[in-house]
C-alpha cells in the first residue's frame, strides 16, 4: 500500500501517501466498502491527488475518504467524534520487539538493498511480528504456524481526554532497555478517573497529539500497530528521542482483557493478566539483537512473534 509517482517528492503531504498508508486501506473491497476503495485508488478530487491518495494525515476538509468512517472498523463500545477522521479500533501486530520496532525503510536512497547491513540486521531483530513496516509478509512466512501468531487487536480511540489506553506517551527515557518504564511513567502523571473509569493523564502530559486508531488510513507506528511486550490494556510509549521505538499496548473498552484475531482468522479474548514475562525486567543487547531469539516477553510475547519458534500453551 506504498505508492508513488515517479519523480514526485515524498515531502509533499498533496502528492505522495509518503508511504504511510495503513494496510488496513486494503481490505476495503473486501468489506463493502467498494466505492471508498475506488475513489481511494483513483481520487476524484479534480486531479490534485494521486492513486493511493495524499497524506494519511492530509486535511479531511480537502480529501473527503479521510473523513469517511469505515462502519467495519468501529467497535460498538467506542464513542465516535464529531467531523475531522475516520477512526478504527483495531491495529496490527508487530511483533515483541522495542527499538526500530515502527522503523520504515520506504523511500530509503536508492533501494532498500542500500541499507546499511548494521541496520539492516537490527531491523530483523526488531520486526519479528506477522506485520512489517515496507516488508511484504505472505502466509508462508508466518513460521510459528497461523494459529499461534497474533494478526490484529482491538485498540481504545480517545474521543476527548487523554486516556492511558488510547494516548501514547512521548519520551520516556530507558524504555528500549526497560519497558516497564512506560508503567511507572503512566502511574505518576495520571490525574483522575472519568466517569467511565478510565484513567486520564494529567494536563500538560507530553503525549502524541494523534492517539491510537485515531486515523482509520494512518499506517504509522503509534497509530496502526501493538506490540506484544506490556500485557494487553498497559500504558504505551515511545522512547525519548524516536517515534518509531516504544511499546504500543493492545487496549479496549473491557476491564479484563482484549479481543485478538489469530493469522487463521479465529478470534478470541486473552486476559490482561496473561503472562508477559518477569514485570520489571532489564533487557540485554543479546536479548534484543537475535532475530530468532526466544521471547523475553512470556506467552503474551511468544503469540506476537511470527518466526520465534516458541513452545507455548496457548491461554484460551
Amino acid at each position: 500500500m506504498r505508492m508513488k509517482a515517479s519523480g514526485i517528492p515524498l515531502s509533499d503531504p498533496a502528492t505522495s501517501n509518503q508511504g504511510r498508508l495503513s494496510r488496513f486501506a486494503a481490505l476495503l473491497p473486501f468489506i463493502d466498502e467498494t466505492p471508498a476503495w475506488e475513489q481511494l485508488a483513483n481520487p476524484p478530487v479534480d486531479g490534485r491527488f494521486p492513486p493511493m491518495g495524499p497524506s494519511p494525515s492530509y486535511p479531511a476538509e480537502d480529501f473527503p475518504l479521510w473523513r469517511h468512517q469505515v462502519r467495519r472498523f468501529i467497535c460498538p463500545d467506542q464513542q465516535r467524534p464529531a467531523g475531522g477522521y475516520g477512526i478504527r479500533n483495531f491495529v496490527m501486530c508487530y511483533g515483541d520487539g522495542i527499538g526500530q520496532v515502527g522503523f520504515s525503510t520506504y523511500g530509503w536512497p536508492g533501494s532498500e538493498k542500500s541499507v546499511p547491513r548494521d541496520l539492516q540486521i537490527e531491523l530483523q531483530a526488531a520486526h519479528r511480528g506477522l506485520f512489517r513496516p515496507s516488508v511484504q509478509t505472505r502466509f508462508r512466512d508466518c513460521v510459528d504456524g497461523t494459529s499461534n501468531t497474533l494478526m490484529f487487536s482491538e485498540t481504545v480511540v480517545d474521543v476527548k481526554a487523554p486516556t492511558v489506553k488510547g494516548t501514547v506517551l512521548r519520551q520516556v527515557k530507558g524504555l528500549t532497555r526497560k519497558p516497564s518504564l512506560a508503567n511507572q511513567q503512566a502511574e505518576q502523571q495520571v490525574e483522575s478517573l472519568d466517569r467511565a473509569g478510565r484513567r486520564i493523564y494529567t494536563t500538560g502530559t507530553d503525549v502524541w497529539s494523534v492517539g491510537k486508531g485515531r486515523r482509520w488510513c494512518e499506517g504509522d507506528f503509534t497509530v496502526n500497530a501493538f506490540t506484544s511486550v506490556l500485557p494487553p490494556n498497559s500504558p504505551s510509549a515511545t522512547t525519548f528521542d524516536d517515534s518509531t521505538s516504544g511499546v504500543i499496548s493492545a487496549s479496549s473498552h473491557h476491564a479484563a482483557g482484549v479481543l485478538v484475531a489469530m493469522a487463521d482468522g479465529s478470534v478470541h479474548f486473552v486476559t490482561s493478566s496473561i503472562d508477559a514475562g518477569e514485570v520489571d525486567q532489564t533487557l540485554t543487547a543479546e536479548q534484543q539483537s537475535d532475530p530468532r531469539r526466544k521471547s523475553a516477553f512470556g506467552i503474551w510475547g511468544a503469540m506476537g512473534t511470527s518466526f520465534g519458534k516458541e513452545v507455548f500453551e496457548r491461554p484460551f
